[in-house]
């Protein structure tokens, strides 16, 4: 994100919070601790509501029988999805994708399975 014309802000949001101010023009030498520190106090209010809002996740999975499933999950904050999710992906036997979706989203959706090596067969 630009700042203005000098500067570009660059923000990591993980379980600890980093803020880069870099100077887009490399010839300007101006100090820029007392603007990182000024940013860093504005940005920690909306990190922490950011980080700990409550996060929905609509997922689907196929495992190597074929077996597929498309339900979602809740989570409290964005650090237990993350977490969640990368043991999620270390356990998968086949394809899988997630995406985040809103509150009104995961009340109205309906979870599903289907058995696709199962329906080849004719069970």
């Amino acid at each position: 994100m630009r700042i203005n014309n000098k500067y570009l802000l660059i923000i990591r949001i993980d379980s600890t919070t980093h803020v880069w101010i870099k100077p887009i023009n490399k010839t300007i030498e101006l100090n820029t601790s007392r603007i990182k520190l000024r940013v860093r106090r504005k940005l920690s209010s909306l990190v922490d509501h950011v980080s700990f809002r409550t996060i929905y996740l609509e997922k689907f999975s196929r495992d190597c029988d074929l077996y597929e499933v498309n339900n979602v999950s809740k989570f409290k904050n964005i650090y237990e999805a993350n977490n969640y999710l990368e043991h999620w992906y270390d356990s998968a036997e086949g394809h899988q994708w997630h995406s985040r979706i809103s509150k009104e989203e995961y009340e109205e959706f309906e979870s599903s399975s289907r058995d696709r090596a199962a329906e080849m067969m004719g069970y």
